[in-house]
């Protein structure tokens, strides 16, 4: 499956994969949450370039939020 038809439910998220200066990426079988150990949908995780989990949300936040979260980051 292309990336692109994998995000096509999300177009927001593709939106940010475009626009983003880091990658962005869909899990859209959740093998990947379950590797983090995702428990709640949606989940926002700020991963260092060493893949080290540095921030993480579940539920729902303010745009404002996130962007906060990851400036101190």
């Amino acid at each position: 499956m292309s990336v692109l038809r994998a995000l096509a439910p999300v177009p927001v998220l593709l939106a940010l994969a475009l626009l983003a200066a880091y990658p962005v990426a869909a899990d859209t079988t959740g093998r990947l949450a379950d590797g983090f150990g995702v428990q709640d949908q949606p989940w926002f995780a700020l991963v260092s370039a060493s893949g080290a989990i540095v921030w993480k949300h579940h539920g729902w936040l303010p745009v404002a939020a996130l962007k906060a979260a990851a400036h101190r980051a």
